[in-house]
């Protein structure tokens, strides 16, 4: 596998991540992924960058994916991992999530919480495999956005959490 770089985004990088999303969204049954939901606005990216908490990765200098956390209380909320499907299956969302995991354990934080599917491979047991927990405790903020996700008809969805060391 040729090698990925991972860093933080910039501004020119835009453009291509809502490209990259919307390609990724493409892997889902449309019924799945209600209008408006799922796709990350400019807007949404450009805060992402203005936190440090939106990286990029790269192949032979090409981005090919992304991650976007958010700050919530003690926690970062894993927003968005997106790999665009040509560049799929090479360990680069591994690398984008475990990037989100570094930057919460150096601003000693929890840990990493997130909300996803629970039946697509590249969702839930993807998360679980690099040690992300099923959360069904009241949560508050996870609870939140699962409300919000249902009532916007999205559908078998989970929350996750990881602890940092």
């Amino acid at each position: 596998m040729s090698r990925v770089e991972i860093k933080l985004a910039e501004k020119d990088d835009l453009a291509e991540l809502v490209e990259i999303e919307r390609a990724a969204d493409e892997l889902f049954p449309a019924d799945r992924l209600p209008d408006g939901l799922a796709a990350r606005t400019p807007a949404q990216l450009m805060q992402g960058i203005e936190q440090q908490l939106l990286w990029t990765a790269a192949l032979k200098d090409r981005i090919c994916g992304f991650a976007l956390a958010q700050p919530q209380d003690d926690w970062l909320y894993l927003e968005q991992v997106s790999v665009h499907p040509r560049a799929g299956r090479r360990g680069i969302g591994r690398l984008l999530v475990e990037q989100v995991m570094s930057s919460a354990r150096a601003r000693c934080l929890l840990g990493v919480n997130l909300t996803t599917f629970a039946d697509f491979s590249w969702n839930a047991p993807f998360y679980r495999s690099l040690g992300f927990v099923d959360w069904s405790e009241s949560a508050g903020f996870l609870e939140e956005q699962l409300a919000q996700q249902a009532a916007a008809g999205m559908t078998n969805r989970v929350a996750m959490i990881w602890l940092a060391d």
